[in-house]
């Protein structure tokens, strides 16, 4: 992999030329293909027990600078028909028209618009796009670490992150609103 500053501080001591500052943005891939990314979810089934399952498919990216915190920023795109609670026909239910309404509906977004906070946390505000129902939310965040690590044999530069919040059905017109549900999102992002 080139180092893009390395190569521009040659470049630019070549030329003479050593006053300028530069910027690298901090871009970063959600790690998909190694799957060090996961969004979970829960909620009560009717006051008996606590059902759990998990969105097998999804992307996203982020940025991130450690020096700047409120520039950081979060994409992600969720493949509603991969929802999973490892029960195939109570899949099927809940992607159905009741709840998720997935055929209509197959993908979630959440973008977000302001980060408050610092380096080790705070909160994504953004917005949530779930059944044709976007709502203003707030994902709280916490940095679980940031540096250089191997992947497939290779020094990549990462950053990894996770969030919790808990959304309620009804705000995002499921037709036969639930419980709320907790949402839990890993991700581990590859600086591009």
């Amino acid at each position: 992999m080139i180092n893009i500053k390395k190569v521009l501080t040659i470049f630019l001591i070549s030329m003479g030329i050593t006053s300028i500052t530069y910027t690298i943005a901090e871009e970063y891939d959600i790690d998909i293909g190694g799957q060090h990314a996961s969004i979970l979810w829960k909620t009560s089934h009717q006051g008996f027990s606590m059902l759990t399952g998990r969105f097998n498919t999804f992307d996203g990216s982020f940025y991130w600078d450690e020096n700047d915190p409120s520039s950081a920023s979060v994409e992600i795109v969720i493949d509603m028909t991969s929802s999973d609670s490892n029960h195939s026909l109570r899949d099927e239910h809940l992607q159905g028209p009741n709840y998720m309404n997935a055929a209509e509906h197959p993908t979630a977004t959440f973008s977000s618009t302001s980060y408050e906070g610092d380096g080790q946390g705070g909160t994504l505000n953004g917005n949530l796009t779930m059944n044709g129902v976007t709502r203003s939310i707030s994902l709280p965040i916490n940095k679980i670490g940031q540096g250089s690590g191997m992947q497939m044999g290779m020094t990549v530069y990462k950053a990894g992150f996770e969030g919790n919040m808990i959304i309620n059905p009804q705000d995002f017109n499921f037709a036969r609103p639930g419980t709320p549900v907790e949402i839990e999102i890993n991700f581990e992002g590859n600086r591009r």
